[in-house]
């Protein structure tokens, strides 16, 4: 885990992958993390969907991302089947979130559309193009709040923008990073809403889940 944050420390990209050398002095294991060369990586990318196929970046929960989104001819662009409702996820084209802060965004050409930042059916943010509007909202277990509603810029297109930034110091309770939602304009980006970042961590949502586990468990088999 990588802590971040204030006491507990959130854990914002869940269970990561290290890479240590080990020798043994006296029977005790003594740790090397300087012996292996890691190269950098950038997970940084733009796509235009030019290319006859999907790159393999792209991911859906529960279903191949090429069943539902299939790149324009010509022009380039893309254009999902809409799902039934917000929270369904099997129609959402997207990509994993790896590293400390972030910025996605996306320009949407069609009337009604999201961008979003999930972690499940019941922990989601994101802005949406919706009619003349753009509105930023939360769900955060049962709880679902429009967070801002703004005028959508009067062209057709519109660019939509989550990212992830540093939290802002000195706060005793601090979480690992804020969550901004908006979108990009010839200013840069226009944030109509941010929130702490905490709840979506895997410290967070991990505690969420556990918590609805044992209230399902405690209705299934009651104790005295």
């Amino acid at each position: 885990m990588r802590p971040r944050g204030t006491t507990p420390g959130s854990y914002v990209n869940g269970r990561e992958t290290f890479l240590a050398a080990i020798r043994w002095e006296d029977d005790w294991p003594v740790f090397n993390e300087e012996h292996h060369e890691v190269p950098e990586s950038d997970s940084g990318f733009q796509e235009d969907f030019t290319a006859p196929a999907l790159h393999p970046r792209w991911i859906s929960p529960g279903i191949h991302p090429a069943r539902f989104a299939v790149p324009a001819t010509g022009g380039g662009g893309v254009a999902p089947t809409a799902a039934h409702r917000a929270s369904d996820a099997r129609h959402l084209l997207g990509v994993r979130a790896r590293d400390e802060a972030w910025e996605a965004s996306a320009v949407m050409a069609v009337s009604d559309a999201r961008l979003v930042l999930r972690l499940g059916d019941a922990l989601r943010a994101g802005v949406e193009a919706r009619g003349a509007s753009l509105v930023a909202h939360v769900v955060v277990g049962g709880l679902d709040h429009a967070l801002a509603d703004a005028p959508r810029p009067e062209h057709g297109e519109v660019t939509l923008c989550v990212r992830a930034v540093e939290a802002h110091q000195g706060s005793p309770y601090g979480g690992p990073d804020l969550i901004e939602l908006g979108h990009l304009d010839d200013n840069g980006f226009r944030r109509p809403a941010q929130f702490d970042g905490r709840y979506f961590s895997a410290e967070v949502a991990g505690d969420a889940v556990s918590c609805r586990r044992h209230r399902w468990a405690r209705h299934i088999n009651p104790g005295p």
